[in-house]
Order: C-alpha cells, then structure tokens, then sequence
C-alpha cells in the first residue's frame, strides 16, 4: 500500500469516529505511525487558516443608552488655570454628559486655612466664593439636564475646620455652610460631604486622601481599602490603573487638576492637568481621560485651543485670553468677562 493512501486510510477513518489504537490495529501499523500522520493534518490545517483566513466572531453595532459621566476636580478657584478651565468646559459641551461629578478642591480656601498668610494678598475668601459662583452658574447653563454633584475635598473642608478652630458659636449656623455659601440648591446641584461617596456604575467616586509617589500608587491604595473600583483627586496626577480578582476587573482613576501647573510655593511638580470620563451601561464600561497640555487638547480629531496659551506662556501671562472664561449674571444672557489672575502667595500649599 502506498503512504499516501495509507494516510489517506487513517485520516478517513479518524474523521468517521474511530480511535487511533483501532485504527492501528485495523491497518496494521503502529500507533506512532497514526499520530503523527494526525499531527501533520493538524498543522497543515493551522497553516492553511492563518494563511487564508482569520477565525473571527460575528460583530453586531448598535446605540445603547448609557450613562456619560464627566469629572472634574482640584480646579483651585480663584487659582485655577484659566485656559484649562476653559478647555474643559469647552470639550464638556461637545460631550453632553448626563452626569458631572466636581470631585473635590473646586476652591482653593487659602484664606481661611492654616497655611501663613501673605499680608499683600489681595483675594479675600469672599473673592473665592463669587468666582466660584460664577464658574457654577456656568456649568449648569452648559448643562441644563445633567446632574452635578459637587463632593468636599480637603480644601474645601477648611471652612469647617476654620469655624471650629475660631468660632465654633458659629459652626452650626446653616447659612455659613458650603454648600449655602456656594449657592448650590439654587442651582440644582448636589453636595457630598467627605464621609459618602459618589455611584457612578460600578466606581466609587471621592476626592481621596492617599497620596503617594507616582501616579496611579494613591489611587492602587484606595482600590485596596475600597474593594472595587474608584476614581479620585486630590494628587493632581493622572492615570488609570486595573486589578483583577476572583470578582473580576477593578479599575481606579486619578483625574488630574485644572488649576495653576506651575505655582510659587511649589517646584517641578509632577502633576498633569486634564479630566476624566466615564461611560457605563449596565456592567459594561468605557474610560478615557483627556491630557491639557500648554491649553491645547486633541480629541477625536479636534484641537481644543485657548487662545491665551498657544504661545507656550506660562499660566501668569495668560490673563483675559482664555477661549472660555465667560460670566453669567443671574437672569442675563452670556457675556464676555477679562479675568486677571489672582496674586498668589508664596507660601500657600496645596
């Protein structure tokens, strides 16, 4: 009998069911001799897929609704970056998000803080509180159908600790509270104190208190505390980080800032400004972050510019430039508004 139809013979009748020992003893050979002819239609069949087609699932694309989650954090006003800021906002409109979570350090409180006092200083905490009336009243003119939650980061729990440390007769009063001060009922915006957290999906969102060299360290450590997935501030950094356990896929975020990049009473920090989104439907769920750069961002083929930062100026220069720095009186329609930024003290710390 000829090899090949020997081989022919074997592989007939392993193809109708039989074992090889059967078949060895059927025709006479060994069962070596019917391995290896199998292992050779094997990779003759390997070669012929991978050289002649790609074994691929069938694919079906189709609109869901879902959750659009956008978060924004350590913004610092009246410190705040003004062509970031504006950015932001700017790529906040396009995106439409149904959900915007202001995760901690809106405002910076430097006034009312711990920290030594430059006596040429010339914001007063209540400067601090209209700015960030104002940047409020924005968002919710941009987002007229989102909800906003706004959560209490360390700067923003200053206040507290001010009214305890100096008048506690007058820390109970409500109307010295933040959220009253802020205005944010009147804007249908919902305030988190520092002892909840924010749903989004499956992620906790916090302001965060971990900080530890490196991004995505501060955020691996409130993942291990929490048990699941988490999105933060407060480090100024970005990154996402993952962790899989036997309940599946974790992921943490640390969402960078929008405020100065380059203060006076800090050197060479390793911050990044930008922003985060989040998309969820049902347990499925998509992360992106978006990096600023010099106030330029590039998203999906747009370039997100603010004018006032395109010539490489560092943040001081670009007063009044900003692509969006916009006031909204109340009841008015959007006007236009030169901002200047506020002179900061040399001994502030974030």
């Amino acid at each position: 009998m000829e090899r090949a139809e020997l081989e022919e013979l074997i592989r007939a009748r392993i193809a109708c069911g039989q074992s090889q020992k059967s078949v060895a003893r059927e025709l006479g050979v060994t069962e070596w001799r019917v391995r290896c002819v199998m292992r050779s239609e094997v990779t003759r069949m390997i070669v012929r897929r991978e050289t002649k087609q790609v074994r691929l699932h069938e694919v079906t694309v189709s609109p869901v609704a879902t959750i659009r989650c956008l978060i924004l954090s350590d913004i610092h006003i009246p410190y705040h970056d003004q062509g970031a800021l504006a950015v932001a906002l700017s790529y906040a409109r396009d995106y439409q998000p149904t959900h915007i979570v202001l995760n901690g350090d809106i405002i910076d409180a430097q006034e009312i803080s711990t920290h030594p006092k430059d006596k040429h200083n010339v914001v007063t905490f209540q400067d601090e509180i209209n700015e960030a009336r104002q940047f409020l009243r924005v968002l919710r003119h941009d987002h007229r159908k989102a909800k906003i939650v706004y959560t209490m980061g360390n700067h923003e729990h200053r206040l507290e600790r001010y009214l305890t440390a100096h008048a506690p007769e007058l820390a109970s009063v409500e109307a010295l509270a933040l959220d009253e001060l802020l205005e944010l009922q009147a804007h249908g915006i919902e305030f988190v104190d520092q002892r909840c957290k924010v749903q989004i999906g499956p992620f906790e969102v916090f302001h965060g208190s971990i900080i530890r060299k490196d991004a995505g360290n501060s955020v691996r450590g409130h993942m291990t505390r929490r048990g699941g997935s988490v999105a933060m501030g407060h480090t100024h950094r970005m990154g996402i980080v993952a962790k899989t356990d036997r309940n599946g896929v974790h992921w943490g975020i640390e969402n960078g800032h929008l405020s100065d990049p380059d203060p006076d009473w800090t050197h060479d920090p390793d911050w990044q400004q930008g922003f985060s989104q989040i998309d969820v439907h049902g347990e499925f769920v998509s992360l992106r972050q978006h990096h600023i750069t010099r106030g330029f961002l590039l998203v999906d083929g747009k370039l997100y510019l603010s004018r006032g930062d395109h010539g490489g100026h560092k943040a001081d220069d670009r007063a009044g430039d900003a692509a969006d720095t916009r006031t909204l009186p109340r009841g008015s329609a959007r006007t236009g508004r030169r901002a200047s930024k506020p002179k900061r003290r040399a001994s502030a710390r974030r």
